[in-house]
């Protein structure tokens, strides 16, 4: 996660400066450098140099040297044999290693932002941005920036590969003119494309070198996988869906935060439509005439356009986590949050800010189990004060209760809030009780039923504001009181908690007085937010689609009747998707694709054989309908509502061969 959000920053910070760039009409040149073996070369001295820097105490800086200095390195031929003592670099893969060359090349990065140049770097991948209107003056800045990095490598013992040098000045301008750069005296000329972590960047940032990099990917690993995919052997649907998801997809949506623009393109939208309808065919078997968007709606996919939107909104809202945005920052790629903001969620303030330590935790979290409880509970000091907190959500209204030595009080949280910040909330509220009546010498106890909220309370790290809040208060009533955090279970007949709970219940219940949210909205609530905006968009799609009128009478989006569908195997999944699209072996189908002369029903010579009128009004099975379906006569959405196995248990009974025509008939 970490790494994820770092990898986001950089590539949200270069592609920033080339979007300002642009916006000025200014050139924003850079030099994309790879340190040649930066963690195998890096020298003892330097790390030393480094750790002194940063004031590393003296004990550890020796430990470390002497760690690193004392490796043995083996190498064997047959049955010769040498061993020799490392004398530089730190082992690649090594918990420490990641540490001690940020600490080298930070002198780099920090002494090129001190000469005045804009620097981004990510291990041993460095970037180097000079920006400005004068082709002249950027080059010899740029010259200059790679003649103090060279010799920088030098005096460090590094070196700078030449050949992996790409430097890139990107600009709107039609026009340039730049020379020739040189490093280590090798000319290195100015390229129009870049490809830094696994992003392709080109020199006016038009994403097409991207789209089609990621698209050749995604087939690579669909062709890749469809190994294990057969018409009748092979991989479940649920696998197949799974690898699409957790495979084929992710390698779409890499990098999608700053690139996403791209998507608002038709011809965007028709590649990455295709990469989805292969996926889609693959996991339900249907005929190669299936339209894609009753594919998507059968499988509730939203199309992979608006799938990469919306995780571009997922990672704005990861960096807002670790970097303030103004209102005016918010163009270019950052310009996702328009697309999301008639969602209410997202303009309401956030339950999060940068990760706080939280090392100094002077009340004690005693870990009770339920079997400490089954015989009494644990063993509490002799007149020590109880108090009892809870948070419940009763329909779409959380509250908060807090029980205890005359004090009975039931908070109203409104709709916004969590269970577990009600949680929170209430030994937040216990907690500034105890600091009003001002206890002093006190042994408190403070029960509560959520583990999550008490080791939230305990951790060594700290991303909530609610949180935050509540430790800092606890801190405040450890000054001269004992304060202790149990957990007790709920709804064990415990007579504490279960007061607790009824005063949450009521808190609930009652009025939140004030402008909502209560507190800050929290990650799990935009999550959820996000996805009923992913569910409501599916099925505006589908109503808004103008052809597919088989597939639109069955089909209504639903994530639980696909996860219904997904246990069928693969046959049976093949024979519902054609009977509810309408592309499947019935006449009507048959004779539009040319295969035979009439469209007639076979049972009752009288309609044509579509999938509707053989599943729901023809007269000649009605007896059979009823017998499996309950019903004589029935309406399209009837049988999207009945259980899959009955459907596909009457299509058999009056044609078995069915589910073994071959899919591609079309």
């Amino acid at each position: 996660m970490i790494i994820i959000v770092t990898i986001i920053i950089i590539i949200h910070s270069l592609v920033t400066k080339v979007e300002k760039t642009f916006s000025a009409k200014e050139i924003a040149l850079c030099a994309f450098l790879d340190i040649e073996g930066a963690f195998d070369n890096a020298s003892y001295s330097s790390m030393k140099r480094a750790m002194e820097n940063k004031n590393f105490d003296q004990c550890i800086i020796h430990w470390i040297r002497t760690v690193l200095a004392k490796r043995e390195i083996t190498s064997e031929l047959g049955s010769s044999s040498i061993t020799e003592l490392a004398t530089k670099g730190c082992p690649q893969g090594g918990f420490l290693s990641p540490l001690l060359w940020s600490l080298v090349v930070d002198d780099l990065l920090r002494s090129l932002k001190e000469k005045g140049f804009e620097v981004v770097g990510f291990a041993d991948d460095i970037v180097i941005i000079v920006r400005g209107k004068y082709d002249e003056t950027v080059s010899e800045r740029m010259q200059r920036a790679l003649n103090y990095t060279h010799s920088w490598c030098i005096k460090e013992g590094l070196r700078i590969n030449p050949s992996k040098v790409v430097i890139v000045p990107f600009t709107r301008r039609r026009k340039i003119n730049l020379e020739a750069f040189r490093l280590g005296g090798i000319q290195i000329h100015p390229s129009d494309r870049v490809k830094y972590l696994g992003l392709i960047l080109d020199a006016k940032l038009n994403w097409n070198a991207q789209i089609e990099s990621v698209i050749g990917k995604a087939k690579s690993a669909f062709w890749l996988c469809s190994k294990t995919i057969g018409r009748k052997w092979g991989l479940k649907p649920k696998m197949i869906m799974w690898v699409y998801t957790a495979i084929i997809r992710p390698k779409v949506t890499y990098a999608s935060f700053v690139w996403w623009p791209k998507t608002k393109e038709a011809t965007t939208q028709s590649k990455l439509a295709k990469i989805q309808r292969l996926a889609s065919i693959a996991v339900t078997g249907a005929m190669r005439s299936t339209p894609s968007k009753a594919l998507d709606a059968i499988l509730n996919l939203l199309p992979l356009h608006e799938y990469v939107q919306l995780e571009a909104e997922k990672e704005l809202l990861r960096l807002e986590r670790v970097e303030k945005f103004m209102p005016g920052d918010l163009v270019g790629h950052l310009s996702i949050s328009q697309y999301f903001q008639n969602r209410p969620v997202m303009k309401m303030i956030k339950d999060w800010m940068k990760p706080v330590e939280n090392h100094d935790v002077p009340y004690k979290l005693h870990e009770t189990t339920r079997a400490d409880w089954e015989v009494g509970g644990p063993t509490v000091r002799q007149g020590s004060i109880k108090f009892y907190t809870d948070g419940s959500k009763v329909g779409i209204k959380t509250g908060a209760g807090i029980y205890g030595p005359g004090i009975q009080i039931s908070v109203a949280m409104g709709h916004y809030p969590t269970v577990f910040q009600a949680e929170i909330l209430a030994i937040l509220k216990c907690t500034n009780i105890c600091l009003e009546r001002k206890y002093r010498y006190a042994n408190i106890c403070i029960f509560s039923d959520s583990q999550a909220a008490l080791k939230a309370l305990c951790a060594y790290k700290c991303t909530s504001k609610l949180v935050w809040e509540c430790i800092l208060s606890l801190r405040r009533l450890c000054q001269g009181n004992s304060v202790n955090l149990y957990w007790v279970p709920g709804h064990c007949g415990i007579e504490g908690n279960e007061m607790a709970d009824e005063l949450a219940k009521s808190g609930s219940n009652l009025q939140f007085a004030g402008p909502e949210p209560s507190c800050g909205i929290s990650n799990c609530t935009i999550k959820m937010d996000l996805k009923r905006w992913a569910e409501q968009r599916e099925i505006s799609n589908w109503m808004n689609v103008k052809n597919c009128n088989q597939s639109k009478r069955f089909i209504t989006p639903n994530a639980y009747k696909t996860k219904n569908l997904l246990e069928l195997n693969k046959r049976a999944l093949c024979t519902y998707t054609g009977l509810v699209t309408g592309h499947c072996p019935s006449r009507y189908h048959l004779k539009n694709i040319g295969h035979i002369q009439s469209d007639i029903c076979r049972f009752c010579n009288t309609e044509r054989e579509t999938s509707e009128h053989l599943l729901c009004s023809c007269g000649a099975l009605y007896t059979r309908r009823h017998r499996f379906l309950n019903s004589g006569c029935l309406q399209p959405s009837e049988i999207w509502s009945a259980k899959p196995g009955k459907v596909l248990e009457f299509i058999n009974s009056i044609a078995p061969d069915w589910a073994t025509t071959r899919r591609g008939s079309s």
